[in-house]
């Protein structure tokens, strides 16, 4: 049961179950950090745009190409509505494009991966909680589970949680 909680590592901060069973390397000094679910995403990280795409789709953040790349021209459109410089033209290619076009790809998929497996999660800790949920000091426990955090949130913390590739867009 939970009893064994507080033991399973050396300290409250240790989180060793990688498949080695080895510790996990701290990520931007964190011992727990998005990167430790995923590692670097290859696409991400050699900024290859066609396994980009292809991360995309089989996430569920887009259905197709015209999605996909409707979605571009909505990053470049915001790039313009946010520049008072009347030499740029809206609809013309922006050198930020790129920059923006990682950093955004990103956090559609992470969103687009919690979602796909957010109903899988909750089941599980639904199943964890009706097991364990208090019973053995006559407590009734329950779990309710709760949306994702949304892309507001997402995009402020990426900073802390990007992915290796992206960090020279905060720097």
């Amino acid at each position: 049961g939970l009893q064994q909680l507080p033991f399973l590592t050396k300290t409250a901060t240790s989180y060793p179950q990688d498949q080695s069973g080895a510790e996990r390397e701290p990520y931007n000094g964190n011992p727990l950090h998005q990167w430790h679910a995923h590692s670097d995403l290859d696409w991400l990280t050699q900024q290859n745009v066609v396994n980009a795409f292809e991360a995309m789709i089989n996430s569920g953040a887009y259905d197709s190409l015209e999605d996909f790349c409707t979605w571009i021209g909505e990053l470049n459109a915001l790039i313009n509505a946010c520049d008072a410089d009347p030499l740029v033209k809206p609809g013309n290619w922006d050198n930020r494009l790129p920059d923006v076009f990682w950093g955004a790809s990103y956090v559609q998929w992470l969103l687009a991966e919690a979602e796909r497996v957010a109903p899988h999660f909750h089941k599980i800790a639904r199943n964890l909680v009706n097991e364990v949920g208090g019973k053995d000091v006559g407590v009734t426990i329950r779990y309710d589970s709760a949306p994702n955090k949304g892309k507001a949130r997402v995009e402020k913390k990426q900073k802390d949680y990007a992915s290796p590739g992206l960090h020279i867009l905060h720097e």
